[in-house]
């Protein structure tokens, strides 16, 4: 059975999709997040590896979803990036991680994250806390 479309968003620009970036080493993550993700109306792009999201057109992005988890804080230090840069650090972002301690939750989200969501998660869920980050950035559905 094909899942269900829960939210659909747009935004202004060319094909009127909200962007995503998802920054996690696990490639069955990010396609399955991808996918559920396009399902539901977002642009998606996946990286695999901080080094390569750093390459990245990054304040081309509606938001970010960065495995807090990956190569020795590495998700942690583009975090950190991405929130003390102009041109990034109103872009909502979320992680996504097994990294359940509660000093690596409060860690993340004093680093500015919007939400810190643990794995595994319901993808149901984690699409409707995307949805309500970005309503709250302004960023309506459609």
């Amino acid at each position: 059975m094909r899942n269900k479309t829960i939210y659909s968003f747009t935004m202004r620009g060319s094909d009127n999709k909200l962007k995503l970036m998802i920054v996690d080493n696990d490639p069955l993550i990010c396609e399955l997040m991808q996918f559920n993700l396009e399902e539901n109306g977002f642009a998606v792009e996946t990286f695999r590896d901080v080094k390569s999201a750093y390459d990245a057109d990054l304040s081309d992005y509606s938001m970010f979803i960065i495995d807090a988890m990956m190569e020795n804080k590495r998700g942690m230090d583009l975090a950190k990036y991405l929130k003390q840069n102009s041109s990034t650090c109103r872009i909502p972002l979320i992680f996504c991680s097994a990294r359940d301690d509660e000093n690596a939750i409060i860690d993340g989200l004093d680093l500015g994250a919007d939400d810190y969501v643990l794995k595994p998660f319901a993808m149901k869920a984690i699409i409707a806390r995307i949805g309500a980050i970005l309503r709250r950035h302004g960023l309506k559905a459609s």
